[in-house]
């Protein structure tokens, strides 16, 4: 499984010691050419729904100043959840890739 984000809580790469970044590169390329080895035939399926937990915190009227980041209950959001799901012929889950423009903040603003 592989998963791509964007977060404020992971660790940073230019951070980390150089011993647990060696030979990260070649070690997702043979992830890669090792999966070459297992292609199976799959089902595609697309679908998209709506969640609202997101929130615009661009509040102009913020009690602590212009802009600052604040939750703005008026505030434009894109509620679109995407999903594309794989499956094998005989409909059994192969995997699935979701997309929702969310931006979580757990350590603060």
């Amino acid at each position: 499984m592989a998963l791509r984000a964007h977060t404020h809580s992971g660790p940073a790469l230019e951070m980390m010691e150089d011993a647990a970044l060696d030979g990260l590169a070649d070690r997702i390329a043979g992830a890669v050419f090792g999966a070459t080895g297992t292609l199976r035939p799959a089902g595609v399926a697309f679908a998209s729904g709506r969640s609202d937990v997101g929130a615009n915190r661009r509040y102009r009227a913020s009690p602590f100043g212009p802009y600052f980041l604040y939750n703005d209950p008026e505030g434009l959001i894109d509620p679109v959840v995407q999903v594309m799901t794989l499956r094998t012929p005989g409909g059994a889950p192969m995997g699935a890739v979701m997309g929702y423009a969310c931006h979580p903040v757990t350590l603060g603003p």
